[in-house]
């Protein structure tokens, strides 16, 4: 994690962004500027011989998007998938997917000072995509997501995106 990052949204005092979901029980932050939008689970199609964290794709507006299931991906226990959870739409570099939530929670200013190394609250099947965690008085432990690790991935980074 770079404290001087041009591409984080610092706000006073050395802050950054978040928006926060949750999955599995779990709280994770994704930096704010790369959330295009959050939208209700849509209709989508599932297409075959894909990695099983990859749902399917979907349209919205005329724009093909695909959806990852970060729990299957991360390995925590799934839900039923349901019309009631959301999709947040995530863009980083020219790269543009959606990512199914349980809950999108709320947007938090976190102090980038207090941001912490990933420790053992963090489990090992998903330490390797997060750049921090952070301990928030009411939600407690918020596991700070790094985009581009979810990309790279062995198990996403095979598809054409």
């Amino acid at each position: 994690m770079t404290k001087d990052s041009p591409t984080k949204e610092l706000t006073k005092n050395n802050e950054s962004r978040y928006s926060v979901i949750n999955l599995s029980g779990h709280y994770f932050g994704i930096e704010i500027n790369k959330v295009v939008e959050i939208i209700p689970l849509p209709r989508y199609t599932k297409i075959p011989n894909l990695d099983a964290c990859i749902l399917g794709v979907f349209n919205l507006r005329g724009q093909i998007y695909s959806i990852l299931d970060m729990r299957v991906l991360f390995d925590l226990e799934s839900n039923d998938i349901s019309d009631k959870n959301y999709v947040v739409l995530l863009k980083d570099d020219n790269i543009s997917f959606g990512i199914y939530v349980d809950k999108v929670m709320d947007v938090l200013d976190i102090d980038e000072t207090k941001i912490q190394v990933p420790n053992r609250k963090s489990s090992a099947n998903f330490i390797h995509f997060l750049n921090g965690l952070y301990d928030d008085k009411k939600l407690g432990a918020i596991h700070l997501l790094e985009v581009r690790e979810i990309i790279g991935s062995k198990e996403i980074s095979q598809y054409r995106f």
